[in-house]
């Protein structure tokens, strides 16, 4: 927060960016990274309103989310943004509020609208509880869900439905209810790369180089190994509960894109709001024949591996990491999701 500024100005908190102070005002409709925002708030303060939006320009390349700003009765918008003129200036992005209207002298917050009260508003719209009724004291609520970690070591939610596909987007709910957007033909396209198989007494495939079966662990057999197109590996399971079928790579983050242009399109997965210390595009897994590569993208959160029986080890930015069965990652101490195999709904085993 910054001091010294007479002007009255209110925020509702939400999902974007607000930063600020006096006559000199910016709201985007995204949280960038920790950098951007640390230049947005040296170009606002320092140089002035037009290089804090070409700062905006430059770190979308050009594709800015909506963005409004004003500066001493100057206003400027872009995509969904907005200035309304009623009593003061109320500058919005098209974003949810998520709570009441609070008092803001200055600085950088996560927020969703701003505006200027009026110089008569009252100053005291806001009052205590005197006291609690008897009745609501002696209450009980419901309880208190558990945070969006889920260790390896309990119980997962269950599955979805055999057969179904994982759409590359979930959205952490206290219910058990799962959002679905309409799947896309690119991810039920099979993979062309094959391996080198052998098959346990079940007809599990596995590594051509192992004994024991991936799936079931098993005994293998002495065989001829057989190239055969590359099975599923297992899943990645959210802490959701849901699952994502390691049959291509995966990008995690609250907004995952395509890491470069070559191969197939990856499985997106979004992380839910709470998740704020994730970056937009925080890790990435890739399958290299029986092999799952994790790297770090370079997150501002970072990411831990946790091995069972071993000490947590935080990997270094684009360093890979293979994951066996039981591996897990955790996303900026938010986010973990534990790397799967056998009866699961990936179908982990079977030839695609």
């Amino acid at each position: 927060m910054t001091a010294g500024a007479t002007q009255r100005w209110s925020y509702a908190p939400g999902a974007g960016l607000l930063l600020g102070t006096g006559d000199r005002w910016l709201l985007v409709a995204d949280q960038p990274e920790e950098c951007v925002i640390r230049d947005l708030w040296e170009a606002l303060t320092g140089l002035g309103l037009d290089q804090a939006l070409a700062v905006v320009e430059r770190a979308y390349a050009g594709r800015p989310p909506s963005v409004a700003a004003w500066d001493v009765g100057r206003c400027q918008v872009r995509g969904g943004g907005a200035v309304a003129h009623g009593a003061g200036p109320e500058l919005t992005v098209g974003l949810d509020l998520d709570g009441p209207w609070l008092p803001l002298a200055g600085g950088i917050v996560a927020g969703a609208a701003v505006r200027l009260e009026p110089a008569d508003a009252p100053v005291g719209r806001r009052r205590l509880i005197d006291g609690i009724p008897e009745e609501v004291a002696a209450s009980v609520g419901p309880d208190v869900p558990t945070g969006l970690r889920r260790r390896p070591d309990q119980p997962a939610a269950e599955p979805p439905e055999e057969g179904a596909e994982h759409d590359g987007r979930t959205t952490h709910r206290q219910s058990a209810t799962v959002v679905r957007t309409s799947r896309v033909d690119h991810l039920r396209q099979p993979t062309s790369e094959t391996v080198l198989a052998v098959f346990c007494a079940h007809g599990h495939p596995t590594p051509a180089y192992s004994g024991t079966c991936r799936v079931c662990r098993g005994e293998v057999a002495s065989q001829q190994p057989q190239r055969i197109p590359r099975p599923r590996l297992g899943g990645l399971r959210l802490p959701s509960g849901e699952v994502v079928a390691l049959d291509r790579s995966v990008v995690i983050g609250r907004r995952p894109a395509p890491v470069d242009d070559q191969g197939e399109w990856p499985h997106l997965v979004s992380v839910p709001p709470e998740a704020s210390y994730v970056s937009r595009v925080h890790v990435h897994l890739e399958i290299d024949g029986w092999l799952v590569v994790a790297r770090d993208l370079g997150s501002r959160g970072g990411t831990t591996l946790l091995v069972p029986g071993r000490a947590p080890e935080a990997i270094r930015a684009q360093e890979p990491h293979v994951l066996e069965p039981g591996h897990a990652l955790d996303l900026a101490d938010e986010f973990l999701v534990v790397y799967e195999v056998g009866d699961d709904p990936s179908r982990s085993g079977d030839a695609t």
